[in-house]
């Protein structure tokens, strides 16, 4: 089963993004995603960071 799930607010930066997430051992970090994964449950799934501003999109 799969999701797809995009967040519009608040706008944050990648370098906000990259702190939130690095702070928590759980995600591991890579290319603007945090990845979390647990072999024992076979939980996993990943947020992305889009660089681009929604609100540009929107004018």
């Amino acid at each position: 089963m799969s999701y797809d799930l995009f967040f519009t607010s608040p706008d944050i930066s990648l370098e906000q993004f990259t702190d939130y997430f690095s702070s928590n051992p759980l995600y591991e970090i890579n290319s603007g995603q945090a990845w979390y994964s647990n072999e024992t449950t076979g939980v996993y799934f990943s947020f992305e960071h889009n660089c681009e501003s929604k609100k540009a999109d929107m004018v």
